[in-house]
């Protein structure tokens, strides 16, 4: 991963942890992903505290995906693409990224 890039994470991390904090205190484990398709970006947050996650609403917490939709256009993975995709997996004290 790039020096960028691992930048960028870090401050995905560091707000979705904030976020979920207060959301669902419980939470166990999270995934950010950051999608662009034919030319369309996108990103969705789910989380849990088992196997089973479940979205995150991106109307209640829309200061969050603001931030994260910015954030995620810098990423390698889907800067600049019309396809591609990068996963921020998300536990309490680690995370990592596909």
């Amino acid at each position: 991963m790039e020096t960028r890039d691992a930048a960028v994470v870090e401050d995905v991390v560091a707000h979705v942890r904030a976020a979920l904090q207060g959301a669902a205190p419980a939470w166990g484990r999270a995934l950010v992903r950051f999608e662009v398709m034919g030319g369309c970006f996108s990103t969705r947050v789910l989380h849990g505290a088992g196997e089973r996650l479940e979205p995150l609403d991106a109307v209640r917490h829309q200061p969050l995906f603001l931030r994260l939709q910015a954030l995620g256009r810098q990423l390698s993975a889907v800067a600049g693409r019309r396809d591609g995709a990068c996963d921020v997996e998300i536990g309490p004290r680690s995370h990592r990224t596909r």
